[in-house]
């Protein structure tokens, strides 16, 4: 199976990027493909070219957040249902 994961943070754009690298390590060591895109448009235009399975997608991104994303997959017609999963990690404050 075929995993995209959107991921800014392995650009060095907020968040953690280990998180991502440990997401990526556990979906290969469960038999996933897994290929990267670093914002909601970069992640479209993957879409357009290689049917994925599942979308593994931060919800704030710059270009297109996580819920244009799941919109503009949801308007695409790919092979099969692709499956999007939303996460986010922020920081607060107190």
């Amino acid at each position: 199976m075929e995993a995209l994961i959107i991921s800014p943070t392995l650009k060095g754009i907020g968040g953690t990027a280990q998180h991502a690298r440990d997401l990526i390590k556990f979906l290969r060591e469960q038999g996933y493909k897994v290929d990267v895109a670093s914002d909601g448009k970069e992640a479209m235009d993957r879409l357009r070219d290689k049917y994925f399975h599942v979308v593994i997608t931060d919800f704030i991104m710059p270009e297109m957040n996580g819920l244009e994303l799941c919109q503009a997959i949801r308007k695409q017609e790919f092979p099969g249902y692709v499956y999007v999963i939303f996460q986010t990690s922020q920081d607060e404050e107190k």
